[in-house]
């Protein structure tokens, strides 16, 4: 009976952290509210179930096909500020991941005047990007 009460809390702490997954959306994309609560960070959303683009091939090697996985995104552009709910914050970083598969950003990518940290793999397999990159000049670091 315990192991039936601590499986089912599981499965349902499981369910709920991927359900918010992000704070809250603007313009399309998602932001994620730092802990001081004036700041937040761009974050990744990617497909809502992100196991059905992975295969595993004949060399038992994983692969992976988002198909149109951001297919609506051509330019991107990273605002200084944000605002929801009536509360403006700044956007202080890219969170890793955060357009990782996005392979049909082709044009501009502009970063906001208050970003300062750009995650790991934020742009990973952004294989299209043909336009002008746009950094502030405050940016602190780009995670490899």
């Amino acid at each position: 009976m315990k192991r039936r009460i601590y499986t089912l809390l599981l499965v349902a702490l499981a369910t709920v952290s991927t359900a918010m997954a992000y704070d809250f959306m603007e313009r399309g994309l998602a932001y994620n509210i730092n802990s001081d609560g004036e700041t937040v960070y761009v974050t990744y959303t990617g497909p809502e179930n992100p196991s059905k683009y992975i295969t595993l091939d004949e060399a038992n090697k994983y692969t992976y096909n988002y198909g149109d996985w951001g297919s609506d995104l051509r330019d991107v552009i990273i605002p200084e500020m944000v605002t929801h709910d009536g509360k403006t914050y700044k956007v202080t970083a890219i969170g890793s991941g955060a357009f990782c598969y996005c392979s049909n950003i082709t044009g501009e990518l502009s970063v906001g005047e208050y970003v300062k940290t750009i995650g790991a793999h934020a742009f990973k397999y952004c294989t299209g990007m043909r336009g002008n990159l746009c950094f502030p000049s405050g940016l602190e670091a780009i995670n490899a």
